[in-house]
């Protein structure tokens, strides 16, 4: 089930926070893991750790926007509403999740294990204020949809400046 909970952005002073998660690193990251992955399968992604933990899953993120509202459309294959979190912070709206790594079972002698666990993260900070009481998310087919409707201040239009001359 998601929750939409306002709360503190965990670091609104961090410089460049609004790359946060879309930073040049995470991206060379992603890149490099998609071309590793792409010549030797079995090679296992950079950010991965051994013992069966978990590592960060990729995820696909659109951000439009109209007149009244900021639309985010999140790909999450694979996974629960239960297991997914979505908060409105000061800065933004912060998108969480996990996908549980299927057990092995018995019996069965797997000859390729490709499909990917672990959790995802997302902060999208947002160009104007929302109205928090009417946000909506529907997930639907492995696609998540968030609404936020934006508020009656963002809604009207931008104020004319007259330029007066000497």
């Amino acid at each position: 089930m998601t929750s939409l909970q306002k709360k503190e952005d965990p670091a609104p002073s961090q410089p460049f926070g609004w790359l946060r998660g879309n930073d040049p690193f995470s991206q060379l990251k992603a890149e490099m893991d998609d071309l590793f992955s792409s010549y030797i399968p079995a090679l296992p992604a950079f950010g991965r750790t051994n013992g069966g933990q978990a590592f960060a899953l990729p995820t696909k993120l659109d951000v439009s926007e109209t007149d009244d509202a900021i639309e985010l459309v999140l790909d999450v294959p694979g996974i629960d509403r239960k297991d997914i979190d979505i908060s409105l912070t000061d800065t933004g709206v912060m998108i969480s999740g996990k996908r549980e790594e299927k057990k092995e079972e018995k019996g069965k002698n797997f000859h390729r294990m490709e499909r990917a666990y672990g959790t995802f993260q997302r902060h999208v900070p947002l160009p104007c204020e929302v109205d928090a009481a009417n946000v909506n998310a529907t997930l639907k087919k492995g696609v998540l949809s968030i609404t936020l409707p934006k508020s009656e201040t963002a809604r009207q239009p931008a104020k004319k400046i007259a330029i007066k001359s000497d």
